[in-house]
């Protein structure tokens, strides 16, 4: 009897072992990168003058850390337009949670039209998560246009600089400050500005309520017709 209760057990033990062995690890599945387009042109208006630049701006969140940011852009009914195709990884690589935030020269022979625009996030482990949407390009020789435009910071005082040629003869110059916590406009309409088809800017804005962080400064320049054009720069206070 003995006998026999050890053999069960022997049995009993070599049965749960080979269960053991048998038993697949675990598959540990990793997380592919998060991508959002927040905007596509000025204030998401998805539209681009030839000759300007193509504000984009992007969310992305990467639990494996991010590797790449590639965009990649394309006339919509040819391939024949305009293209563009470039790959980023300065100030995004190794970041979990980050904003994307480039502008794209459009240049002054674009074709107009609408435009796919396809952006790639890829994370170390070269998981890749992607996002395509559109936006149209157009052409307006009357347009006001500025050239030159810098932004200079000393302390609390922010300094707006920019050439300006309005063929229509300039309106109203507006310039808004804006952060995720704190937002700013301020419009001049100054004697020498208004009728003029090309004025020197150049304004100093007072920062000192304004918290640390990155804001961008979007400069729109109205003629008088009512046609307007903006542009985006940004700095980090």
């Amino acid at each position: 009897m003995n006998n026999s209760l050890v053999l069960k057990g022997m049995i009993l033990l070599c049965s749960i072992s080979i269960f053991i062995s048998c038993k697949k690890e675990p598959i540990t599945a990793t997380e592919s990168p998060n991508l959002e387009i927040k905007e596509v042109g000025t204030a998401n208006s998805r539209i681009v003058y030839a000759g300007q630049d193509l504000h984009l701006d992007a969310e992305i969140k990467a639990p494996q850390k991010i590797a790449s940011v590639k965009v990649q852009i394309t006339l919509k009914a040819t391939n024949y337009g305009w293209s563009f195709i470039k790959t980023y990884t300065d100030g995004y690589q190794g970041s979990k949670n980050v904003r994307f935030h480039e502008h794209i020269d459009v240049p002054e022979n674009a074709l107009a039209g609408i435009y796919d625009l396809l952006m790639i996030a890829t994370d170390e482990n070269g998981n890749k998560t992607q996002s395509i949407t559109n936006f149209e390009i157009k052409r307006d020789a009357s347009l006001p246009s500025a050239t030159g435009t810098l932004l200079k910071l000393s302390g609390n005082t922010l300094t707006v600089s920019t050439n300006v040629s309005a063929p229509n003869k300039l309106a109203k110059i507006a310039v808004q400050l804006q952060s995720p916590s704190w937002t700013r406009q301020f419009e001049y309409i100054d004697s020498d500005l208004v009728g003029s088809t090309n004025y020197a800017f150049n304004k100093v804005i007072d920062l000192s309520e304004a918290p640390n962080g990155h804001y961008h400064v979007n400069i729109r320049i109205l003629d008088q017709t009512g046609k307007f054009i903006t542009y985006s720069p940004h700095f980090d206070k």
